[in-house]
This record gives structure tokens, sequence and C-alpha cells, in this order.
């Protein structure tokens, strides 16, 4: 169903000013990309952990 320009403008008046639209397949592969990293950054850190308890 395609909006009607009136209903855009309406709908982008209810979004204060300074804020942002962020569509959800891009939420969810910048989340799936945060969780990546921060996976390889604890496994390296469980590595680190390992090494340092052998000591």
């Amino acid at each position: 169903m395609k909006e009607s320009p009136s209903s855009y403008k309406s709908f982008m008046i209810g979004i204060s000013p300074g804020s942002r639209v962020v569509f959800y397949d891009s939420l969810i592969r910048h989340a799936q990309k945060a969780y990546a990293e921060y996976l390889e950054k604890n496994e390296t850190m469980d590595q680190l952990e390992d090494i340092v308890n052998r000591l």
C-alpha cells in the first residue's frame, strides 16, 4: 500500500527533532555485528585469563 504525501508529512511531524529513524533490518544487522564483536573479544579475554591463571 502506498502512503499519501499528507500521511507521510503527518508521520514526520510526530518525530522529535534530532531523532533518527532506524529500519528493523538495519537495527538487527548492527546488533548482530556488535554481538559478534563482543563474542570475539570475550573469547580473547577468556584465553588471556587462562594464561594469567596458569602463572
